[in-house]
């Protein structure tokens, strides 16, 4: 039977297993390290930092030279986190490794382990060490740290080679200490590019604004890349702070790089107070400067600087002029108008007068009222169009009937057109009687048809008066404008002003208006008819007819039966139908006696109407008339009446029609003895 084990038993092989692990595990460190791969080495290394293990510091330290950079780089972490500080010539020396990413883990662990002897140390390093790498690498180290004590080695480290001076440049910027900016402002002349680019950098990092002139002059620079980089660094000096820098430079300094390069800073600070300045600079007379000066002003130009903008729609630059418009015309200021309409009698340039003539109208409103109304009596005529459009514009109906007025005063054409498109734009029917004058007066067919145009637009029957007056016109296209209007207005509701016109002198007036009256012949229309029964103009005579006809008076038949003994054909036709569509008897003591017309057509119509009052008198007559008739339309239609009388008196005439040799003739006296 087995013993139970005491205690002193139990920790004797607690230790000699503990004990026997230790040595495994180093065992297993040193083959891995010794035959492992990258990644397994790196991975060792990364354990023992991990494990806190510091009695391999020496083996770690060896590692230091691996040749792979990940492994050293896994070094170096480890040994930080063992915090291996107590020798720090081995990092110093390590600087050298050629890998950047070892490096700035270096530079991180000896800033971590920094204390007054160790800055001392790289102090001394950084003026004696022989590697230039190492001088470099502690440079970018004390300007990582921010070391404020490592500022005068620096300094010094500025005369050194250099990739040293410029890490040593960049380090005096990062670190913050104000008082090398006289060192800093003389690296801006170092004949190497990127030097004097991270000088200008440190310079705007510290705020050094007293470093502004010295930076600025980079700009002119012969290296392209220090001015491309110049100009992103000016950048960080752009501040409230800086606005005098730029101000006085852009009225004074020699070179227009700078003076551009002003006028651009000032734009981006955006501060107002600097306007004059800006509009001062507008008389530069490098055309880029102004280009940038006008680009500044435009983005922080406000209604404030009206005035100070009107003052240079006098500059002799037509550009900086036509700029002021453009800016005067964005600010919608009103204020501006008067300087505007001043510039406008001076330019000869033609796109800014009209780019002045377009601003006037768009800025205007009810405060240059008056100016407006005086300026449509100026002697210049784009002054007065400007202003004439404006109206419009701003609808100011207080200056309508003046326009109103002025407009059968004017001779200009195109005066007139703006003013007549004014007027349309204020659509106010009271000048409606200025515009009939104003049409019947003038004499130029283009204004004449521009007038037509805006009464169209007033769509008001009094000016129907005035069209019919327009038929009197030689011109056909005038003819054919008021033609088209009066066509609109045509319609029972405007009929007396058509009766008015009815007794026109003129046959042209005459003739429309009578044409409207036929379509609505009412009893008050039968006078106006009467009247044109004897015209001159056939037509008229025609409509006269017609109208009596439709108007159903009876008491017109004697006047209408006059018409039967007309000249023209056609008037004794329609005189015929007129008679007839009045339905009374006593219209065949008149129409007998057309039997015998000369005309077809006419003895055809009245045939059609005395059928309905056939008697033995007509019979008598139709049958004499079949025997003389030589037409043979008349003839048939004789026959067909006679056929419809039932007299058999007409037998006889009726038999003869069938021996005829015509066959129309023959077929209508069958059909009239079957009857």
């Amino acid at each position: 039977m087995k013993q139970p084990l005491n205690k002193t038993t139990c920790l004797i092989a607690f230790l000699a297993c503990f004990f026997s692990t230790i040595n495994i595990n180093a065992q297993n460190y040193a083959e891995d390290l010794k035959y492992g791969s990258p990644e397994v080495r790196a991975k060792v290394i990364e354990n023992i930092g991990k494990a806190k293990e510091t009695r391999y510091i020496s083996l770690l330290v060896d590692y230091l030279k691996d040749p792979d950079p990940g492994v050293r780089l896994g070094v170096v972490r480890s040994l930080r986190h063992l915090e291996f500080k107590s020798q720090p010539e081995i990092f110093i020396e390590a600087l050298s490794d050629y890998s950047p990413e070892v490096c700035a883990e270096i530079r991180k662990t000896l800033t971590a382990f920094l204390n007054n002897d160790l800055t001392a140390r790289l102090k001394k390093e950084l003026a004696e060490n022989p590697a230039p790498q190492i001088r470099q690498q502690i440079a970018i180290l004390f300007g990582e740290a921010k070391d404020k004590t490592a500022v005068e080695a620096l300094v010094k480290a500025t005369k050194d080679n250099d990739f040293v001076r410029f890490s040593a440049v960049k380090a005096l910027g990062e670190i913050g200490d104000k008082s090398v900016s006289a060192n800093l402002i003389a690296e801006l002349r170092d004949p190497v590019a990127e030097i004097k680019i991270q000088a200008a950098k440190s310079l705007a990092e510290l705020k050094i604004y007293k470093a502004i002139p010295d930076v600025m002059a980079l700009l002119m620079d012969n290296d392209m890349v220090v001015k491309a980089e110049i100009e992103k660094v000016m950048e960080k000096f752009l501040s409230p702070e800086t606005v005098l820098f730029f101000t006085e430079p852009l009225l004074n300094d020699k070179n227009p790089v700078i003076r551009r390069y002003c006028a651009k800073a000032l734009g981006v600070l955006g501060d107002k107070a600097s306007v004059p300045v800006l509009i001062e600079a507008l008389k530069d007379k490098d055309v880029s400067v102004k280009e940038e000066v006008m680009r500044s002003l435009d983005f922080i130009a406000s209604r404030q600087d009206t005035f100070s903008l009107a003052l240079i729609l006098n500059n002799s630059d037509p550009n900086v002029r036509m700029f002021a418009v453009k800016t005067l015309s964005k600010l919608k200021d009103s204020r501006a108008v008067p300087y505007l309409l001043s510039r406008l009698k001076k330019e000869k340039n033609i796109e800014l007068r009209d780019l002045i003539q377009k601003t006037v109208p768009e800025i205007s409103d009810i405060s240059v009222v008056d100016i407006i109304a005086g300026g449509i009596n100026d002697k210049d005529q784009a002054v007065k169009i400007t202003c004439i459009n404006t109206m419009g514009t701003m609808k100011a109906v207080e200056l309508l009937p003046e326009l109103a007025k002025a407009l059968p005063l004017e001779k200009n054409f195109e005066l007139k057109v703006a003013m007549l498109n004014t007027i349309k734009a204020f659509n106010d029917k009271s000048v409606l009687p200025e515009l009939h004058n104003s049409l019947l007066a003038e004499k130029s067919i283009d204004v004449k048809l521009a007038i037509i145009d805006v009464l169209k637009s007033f769509d008001d029957p009094s000016s129907i008066p005035v069209m019919l007056q327009c038929l009197k016109t030689g011109d056909e296209s005038v003819r054919m404008e008021a033609e088209n209007m009066l066509n609109k207005f045509a319609n029972l509701k405007n009929i007396s002003y058509f009766m008015d016109s009815a007794k026109d002198p003129d046959p042209a007036v005459r003739s429309y208006a009578m044409k409207v009256i036929k379509n609505f012949p009412t009893t008050s229309a039968v006078p106006i008819a009467l009247a044109n029964l004897n015209d001159k103009d056939p037509f008229l005579r025609i409509d006269a007819v017609k109208t009596l006809g439709a108007a159903g008076d009876k008491t017109v038949i004697p006047e209408l039966a006059k018409r039967l003994d007309d000249k023209e054909e056609e008037v004794r036709v329609e005189a015929v139908k007129a008679l007839g569509q009045l339905g009374d008897p006593q219209v065949m003591e008149y129409l007998k006696e057309s039997i015998t017309d000369k005309s077809p057509l006419v003895k055809i119509e009245v045939l059609k109407i005395i059928s309905n009052y056939i008697d033995e008198e007509t019979v008598k007559i139709l049958t004499k008339q079949l025997k003389s008739e030589s037409d043979a339309d008349v003839k048939n239609q004789i026959i067909y009446v006679l056929g419809q009388s039932g007299e058999t008196s007409t037998l006889p005439a009726i038999k003869k029609t069938i021996r005829d040799s015509d066959a129309s003739i023959r077929k209508s006296g069958g059909m009239a003895l079957g009857q």
